[in-house]
C-alpha cells in the first residue's frame, strides 16, 4: 500500500539517501516541508554538520521531480522561534497528509508533539548518526567512483592498495609482524603499515573499544624506538587526558609518577604484555620493578608537563586523543621536533572530557591535516575485541 512519509530534517542529516529509502522505488510518496528546507538552508553553514546538511540539499535537487515540497500560506507568527512547531503546522495545514501523512523524526519531542496533533510518527530505522570526521574518513577510497586520496588506502580485485604520496598505487599482499605481534585482521595489518611508514610524521587510528588500537600502537613505537635497525627514533613519549578520574594531578598525594600513574595504568599493562611477547630490556630499570622505566626510552608525561618541551628523536603517542580540546592537541602537535612522529589514538564516540564527539583534538587532527603527503589515518574495524562482553556491548549499541 502507497504511503506518504513527511521526512525531518533530522532524518536527512543523519542519513541523506533516506529520501530514496523511504520511497522505496516508486511505491510512497515523500515530502519535505518548506521549513526543513529552511533549517538545511541555516545548517549547511554549520563548522561541524555543515557538509551532510549540503550533502542533504545536494539529494533534494537531484530528486526534485519527484519530491512533493509542503508550501503553504499558513500564519506562523506565534510560533517564529520554534521550527518543530512550524513543520507542524505545515502538516496540519494539509488535511490529506495530516490523516494519511507519517511524519519521519527521530526527535522523540517533536513526536509527541506531532501527536498530540493527531499527526502520525514513526522513526525511521535505517538511520545512523552523522560520522565524526575521524569515522568518515576511514582512511579509504572507492577505487571505482571517488577521487583518489593520498595515503588513503583502496581495494582493487579483493586486495588493498596504498596510495602513497607520490601518487602511485601499493599493493599490500604481505603480512607485518612488529615486535612479534601479528595482526588478527586486515585492518590491524594496514594499520601497521601506517605505523612503520617512515614517509608518515602524524598517523591517527579511530576505532570503537577492543580493536586494538593502543596495542599496535605501542607495538609499532618498540619496534622504532628499541630496534637497532631504526636509528632515528630512540625514545617513546606517552600523554593523556586523566579526566576520568575527577581530580586534577595536583590534587593527588605523591611525585608525578605517582600521579600519573592511574592514568597510564592500562599503558604499563600493555608495555608488559609485549616485553612478554619480545623482550623489552632497555625500557626497564628492573624488570621485577614493572613501574619503572629508564626515562631515555620510555616517559609517561601528563599533558602539563609535555606543553613547553621540544621532543627530538622520538615517536609522541597520544592516547584516548578524543579527551583533549583542538588547542590541546596543536599545543602537544607543535612540541615535534626533528626526526619526531606523532601517534594520536582514540574513540570519538567515548567522549569523557569537556568536548564533545565532534569538537575534540583527534576530530580536529583528522579534519585538518586529511590529504597531507605526510599524514595518513585509518578507522579499524572487524570482529575481533576484548573479549564476549565487549563483542557484545558493541553488538547491542550501548
Amino acid at each position: 500500500m502507497q504511503k506518504d512519509y513527511i521526512v525531518d530534517t533530522n532524518i536527512l542529516i543523519d542519513n541523506p539517501k533516506a529520501l530514496l529509502i523511504l520511497r522505496n522505488g516508486n511505491e510512497n510518496n515523500v515530502y519535505i516541508p518548506n521549513h526543513v528546507l529552511s533549517e538545511l538552508d541555516n545548517l549547511k553553514k554549520d563548522k561541524i554538520i555543515g557538509t551532510y546538511a549540503s550533502l542533504a540539499i545536494k539529494i533534494i535537487e537531484e530528486n526534485k521531480d519527484w519530491l512533493k515540497f509542503i508550501r503553504n500560506d499558513y500564519s506562523y507568527s506565534n510560533y517564529t522561534n520554534n521550527v518543530d512547531q512550524l513543520i507542524i503546522n505545515e502538516i496540519n495545514n494539509d488535511s490529506k497528509l495530516k490523516k494519511e501523512g507519517i511524519l519521519v523524526t527521530s526527535d522523540r519531542l517533536m513526536r509527541l508533539n506531532a501527536e498530540s496533533n493527531n499527526i502520525t510518527t514513526d522513526d525511521f530505522y535505517e538511520s545512523l548518526p552523522y560520522l565524526t570526521d575521524s569515522e568518515h574518513h576511514t582512511g579509504f577510497f572507492d577505487y571505482e567512483s571517488d577521487e583518489p586520496i593520498v595515503n588513503n588506502f583502496t581495494w582493487i580485485e579483493g586486495t588493498p592498495h596504498f596510495f602513497n604520496s607520490k601518487r602511485k598505487l601499493i599493493p599490500i599482499g604481505y603480512e607485518h609482524k612488529i615486535w612479534g605481534v601479528k595482526p588478527k585482521n586486515v585492518h590491524q595489518n594496514l594499520a601497521f603499515d601506517l605505523l612503520m611508514n617512515p614517509e608518515l610524521d602524524i598517523v591517527t587510528i579511530q576505532s570503537q573499544a577492543g580493536h586494538g588500537k593502543t596495542y599496535l600502537t605501542l607495538a609499532a613505537a618498540m619496534s622504532l624506538a628499541l630496534e637497532k635497525k631504526n636509528t632515528k627514533h630512540n625514545k617513546i613519549v606517552v600523554t593523556k587526558a586523566s579526566y576520568e578520574f575527577g581530580q586534577k594531578l595536583g590534587s593527588l598525594p605523591g611525585d608525578l609518577d605517582e600521579k600519573f600513574a592511574p592514568s597510564i595504568r592500562p599503558i604499563i599493562d600493555l608495555v608488559c604484555k609485549l616485553d612478554k611477547i619480545r623482550n623489552a630490556n632497555k625500557i626497564f630499570v628492573d624488570k621485577t620493578k614493572r613501574d619503572e622505566f629508564r626515562k631515555s626510552k620510555l616517559e609517561m608525561l601528563p599533558l602539563a608537563y609535555i606543553q613547553g618541551m621540544n621532543i627530538e628523536n622520538s615517536i609522541l603517542i597520544i592516547d584516548e586523543a578524543q579527551n583533549l580540546s583542538r588547542k590541546e592537541m596543536r599545543g602537544i602537535a607543535t612540541r615535534c621536533g626533528t626526526n619526531t612522529r606523532l601517534f594520536a589514538i582514540g574513540d570519538t564516540r567515548q567522549v569523557i572530557s569537556d568536548q564533545n564527539e565532534y569538537n575534540n583534538g583527534l576530530n580536529w587532527l583528522v579534519k585538518l591535516c586529511q590529504g597531507q603527503n605526510n599524514y595518513g589515518h585509518i578507522v579499524l574495524k572487524g570482529k575481533q575485541s576484548r573479549g564476549p562482553v565487549t563483542d557484545t556491548i558493541l553488538k547491542v549499541g550501548l
